[in-house]
Parts: structure tokens; C-alpha cells; sequence
């Protein structure tokens, strides 16, 4: 549909970084708001332990991340090529079966 619609490499690299922009700083707020309502209920021992593992997680998210990244990054890159997710058919189903 992209490429249909706008195609060209530049345009769909302008699109992944306002995206991933938009998602991180979206995450982001989620993340402080959860850890806050949970910390809010911590003694002090127990928000630096919590502390340690988030900062522990952020190397591990970005090793998981950036090689999807880096792969769409690609010009040869096309979402056409990738793998259907699991589990996607019987989610549509299930979402198809609720409609009205």
C-alpha cells in the first residue's frame, strides 16, 4: 500500500524515524507512568533494585530492536517478503468473530 500510495526509499526512511519517534516517546510515557504507580508502593531498597533493572533491560530492548531496524533500513527491504506473525489468522478471526 506505501509504495502504491507515495513508493520511494527516502520517503519510507522518513516514515520509519518519525515512527520510531512517535512509538518511543509514546512507550516512554507509558513506561513512567507504570513505574511510578509501582514505585509509589516500594520502600527504598526495593525502587533501587527496580532501578538496576531498568537500566539492565534498555541494552537488552536495543539488541533486540535495532537489527529489525537496520533491516528496514534496507532499500532491498519489502514487508511483502516477511513472515506472516503467529498467532495473526486466529487473532483476525477471533477479532472477525466479535463484529456485529
Amino acid at each position: 500500500m506505501f509504495h502504491a500510495l507515495h513508493g520511494g526509499y527516502f520517503l519510507r526512511l522518513y516514515d520509519l524515524s518519525y515512527q520510531l519517534r512517535l512509538h518511543g516517546r509514546f512507550s516512554a510515557m507509558v513506561r513512567r507512568y507504570l513505574l511510578a504507580h509501582d514505585r509509589a508502593h516500594m520502600t527504598r531498597a526495593e525502587i533501587q533494585e527496580s532501578l538496576r533493572r531498568q537500566k539492565a533491560a534498555a541494552p537488552k530492548i536495543i539488541v533486540l530492536t535495532l537489527p529489525r531496524v537496520l533491516q528496514a533500513l534496507s532499500p532491498f527491504y519489502s514487508p511483502r517478503k516477511a513472515k506472516e506473525p503467529r498467532m495473526h489468522r486466529a487473532y483476525v478471526a477471533a477479532v472477525e468473530a466479535e463484529r456485529p
